[in-house]
Order: structure tokens, then sequence, then C-alpha cells
């Protein structure tokens, strides 16, 4: 590990290393896992508790990952990439959102009740 390299950072490169994807792509899979779990945890009803955590949890983990490289940001460059961090929160995100969105719409079209 350098000397500027944080703990998150050398974590982050050594799974880019294992995980052949691209890093944003990494923050849509966080997510698409974290809906997987809110479907599973679903069981086929319409609830929100589940697709609410999911998009809760993402929103924190997206947040915490952020505030990190904002650290490591200011640590490296002399400044915080704020717009990057607020496009790799979105992609944290952004497939619960699309649960929880889904979920509703759903819920509205099949007269379900909120629980």
């Amino acid at each position: 590990m350098e000397g500027d390299t944080s703990v998150y950072q050398a974590f982050k490169l050594w799974l880019a290393g294992y995980v052949p994807l691209e890093r944003n792509t990494l923050h849509y899979l966080v997510g698409a896992v974290l809906l997987a779990g809110a479907v599973i945890w679903s069981r086929r009803q319409l609830r929100s508790a589940p697709f609410l955590a999911a998009l809760a949890v993402s929103l924190v983990l997206g947040v915490a990952m952020e505030l990190a490289d904002r650290r490591d940001d200011i640590a490296s460059l002399g400044r915080w990439r704020w717009q990057s961090s607020l496009a790799d929160i979105w992609r944290t995100i952004a497939f619960p959102l699309a649960g929880v969105l889904l979920l509703w719409w759903a819920r509205g079209r099949s007269g379900g009740t909120r629980k």
C-alpha cells in the first residue's frame, strides 16, 4: 500500500483486481444485490418494508463510501470531486429506488393496501 493510499482505497483496488467490472458498475451491483435481497425478503407480496430498507441501506452505503472517497480526494487531489460523489451515490441507490417506485406503481394498479 502506497503512503497516500487509505485502507479503503487499497480495498477498492484489491477488489477491482478480482472483480472484472468497471468501478461505476460496482455501485450499480451493490444496489442490485440489495434489491434482490428485498425481493427475496418480500416473498412475492407487495410489502414496502423490504424495499424501503434496501433503499435506506443503499443510501447509507453510498454516502459512507463517498465520504471515504471525499477524504481520499482531498488528501490526494487537494479538493473534493463532489459531482463524481453525487453520481456514485445515485448509481448505488438507482436499483433500490426503482424497486420502490415499481412497487408503489404495482400497488396502485392492483389496489393493494400499504403495509
